[in-house]
């Protein structure tokens, strides 16, 4: 078993003075769920630098960075009045260096190798599945076709697709309810559109539907579920949301912490250019997310390079797993089928 070295631990502070202010966190930190998102970025030295690594740099930029971010250099308190608060105290932020021994290359597929899970993530089964943009186009069209949605989006299309699988792949009784858990951004969904915000901006929705319903319609009545939930997110439900939260600030807030075995979360980073971090050895081999290992979840995430596609991560029990995997492609296959029977006819 591969073991962790760690060779440095302190905290880093802004390298320069920075307003001392406490900031109330806003009614959609509230909600959010209060825990780290810990993100493995793999670098390979592919020059074979001797310099490739260097602690100084790193610690020496991260406190430049924190000048202009000094919010994170400061911690959680809570105020006289009972509100959250971030208390810019500039006590820095936590910078470990720890060594392990294996190489790039034996660690550079996904899902990760068993050394790896131990160190990073829980003990959780996961999959990870590409999606080519020419799938996504005729996922797209075959939501367009039996509905009456248009301009699907690929998120739309490909939440749709893996609901209706984890629905076949669990089994459900026809009657049974699934919900669809899943968040959206609200930031330009506000009146006016919010920018250069620094705290949470997405809110969590879900949809409701017989397991009858998503497991024998067509794949865009699916999507036409998703779809209504999303076109629902306007300005005037967004400020109605934001002040039921103030409303309910004093009570508990319902955060879902686990969730039936007929529901499903899905969680997107789809548009965030993961693989443009950049800390001077180029572009990360290999992005990855600890909470890959929740159960009952999928991820959605873009592949590297321009005009790559969708990469979708499933966290399922074993047994779910090998269904899900075996209906995701079947659906797929008929996807593609479905397509090249559309373009012959246009012929």
């Amino acid at each position: 078993m591969r073991t962790v070295e760690i060779l440095q631990s302190s905290l880093v502070v802004p390298s320069e003075d920075t307003p001392r202010e406490k900031l109330v966190l806003s009614n959609l930190d509230l909600v959010a769920v209060r825990k780290r998102n810990n993100t493995v970025y793999l670098f390979k030295n592919t020059e074979g630098a001797k310099d490739f690594f260097s602690v100084e740099v790193l610690k020496t930029a991260l406190a430049k960075a924190l000048v202009l971010f000094y919010p994170f250099a400061g911690r959680h308190v809570v105020g006289s009045d009972g509100r959250d608060l971030v208390d810019c105290n500039a006590e820095g932020v936590l910078f470990v260096v720890a060594r392990l021994d294996c190489t790039a290359d034996s660690i550079q597929s996904e899902p990760m190798s068993p050394e790896l899970e131990e160190l990073f993530v829980p003990k959780v089964s996961h999959s990870s599945a590409p999606l080519h943009m020419s799938q996504i186009r005729h996922l797209k069209i075959r939501c367009s076709e039996g509905s009456n949605i248009t301009n699907v989006s690929t998120f739309v299309a490909v939440t749709a697709l893996v609901w209706k699988c984890y629905c076949i792949a669990q089994g459900l009784a026809a009657e049974t309810k699934s919900r669809l858990y899943f968040t959206a951004d609200i930031r330009n969904r506000i009146q006016p559109p919010i920018s250069d915000y620094f705290g949470n901006g997405v809110i969590r929705l879900s949809t409701t539907s017989e397991v009858s319903k998503i497991t024998s319609s067509q794949i865009g009545v699916v999507a036409g579920s998703v779809k209504a939930v999303i076109n629902g997110l306007t300005d005037e439900f967004v400020r109605s949301f934001i002040d039921y939260v103030e409303v309910m600030r004093d009570k508990k807030m319902s955060v879902i912490t686990d969730i039936s075995e007929s529901d499903l979360r899905v969680r997107t980073i789809i548009g965030i250019p993961i693989y443009d971090i950049d800390f001077g050895w180029g572009n990360p081999q290999v992005v990855s997310w600890e909470r890959f290992t929740e159960n009952r979840v999928v991820y959605l995430m873009n592949e590297p390079g321009k005009d790559a596609g969708i990469k979708v991560v499933v966290a399922l029990d074993s047994p779910t797993m090998k269904q899900f995997q075996k209906v995701f492609y079947e659906e797929l296959l008929l996807a593609d089928e479905e397509n090249n029977r559309l373009e012959f006819s246009l012929q």
